[in-house]
């Protein structure tokens, strides 16, 4: 889970910190998303992940997240989307 963590926290600065060319993101499978735009929206499924995207100023980026997700205090108006 936690190595699962990491890569996903991977993904996110990369998605972040990437140029306007375009890039593409793989999952272990090798199926690849293609994005012109870095996302706009993101949904956290995982507190630790809520807590990395507002420790590096992504929290306004937040649509939703999990139902343990309580912290930092400005995430409590997001939305809950349940929990695993």
């Amino acid at each position: 889970m936690n190595s699962l963590c990491s890569l996903f926290l991977f993904i996110i600065i990369h998605i972040f910190s990437s140029s306007a060319f375009g890039y593409e993101i793989k999952d272990d499978r090798g199926l690849g998303v293609i994005y012109d735009t870095p996302p706009k929206r993101l949904v956290s499924l995982l507190p630790s992940i809520t807590e990395s995207l507002c420790q590096i100023s992504h929290c306004d980026s937040l649509v939703g997240v999990d139902d343990y997700s309580n912290y930092p205090a400005q995430i409590k108006s997001v939305k809950h989307v349940g929990s695993a």
